[in-house]
């Protein structure tokens, strides 16, 4: 735990919570479905590229980096006042417009899908991608100096469980 400590500049509290998203994830590396790649590096499609440039320029640094390991999708940067209202009444968004990081211009947050896209998330193998991807963004983020909050533990306090609105793509500065 110490050396967690360190590396990632967290309590020993924080430390047990990554040790075990890394044991939930051990699995899915042994299954051969790790989102790691460790031949060519993967790349956004120009579709990604275009959302993720109305994202803030740190949103923008940070996702050009975990990129360069993990493959994965961007979904929406910044949302109209029309998409922000459709979501709301969807129940997808919890905030009116412009109430969301995703309302401003640049946008101060992103959504992020990893890639494979799969939204069945009742299946384990999906859940944990989504899970192993939020580490990955979370530590490159700490890494980098962004501060930044997951849509999977809004109080950002490592407690999954706590939480009443998932929203596992969502990343937004803070």
């Amino acid at each position: 735990m110490a050396e967690l400590c360190r590396y990632y500049a967290c309590s020993a509290e924080e430390a047990e919570n990554i040790a075990e998203i890394l044991r939930l994830l051990a699995p899915v590396k042994r299954a051969g479905a790790s989102i790691i790649w460790e031949g060519a590096m993967p790349k956004f499609s120009r579709r990604s590229l275009e959302k993720l440039s109305s994202c803030d320029p740190e949103l923008q640094r940070l996702f050009k980096r975990v990129i360069q390991k993990v493959d994965c999708t961007i979904l929406v940067g910044h949302r109209t006042r029309a998409e922000q209202e459709r979501l709301y009444k969807l129940g997808r968004s919890r905030l009116h417009w412009p109430h969301s990081k995703h309302n401003s211009t640049p946008s101060r947050a992103v959504d992020v899908a990893p890639y494979p896209i799969s939204w069945d998330l009742r299946d384990p193998k999906t859940l944990k991608r989504y899970y192993y991807l939020a580490g990955f963004v979370l530590g490159t983020a700490r890494e980098m100096g962004i501060p930044i909050r997951w849509g999977g533990d809004w109080d950002m306090d490592s407690d999954l469980s706590d939480q009443h609105f998932y929203d596992l793509v969502h990343y937004e500065l803070v």
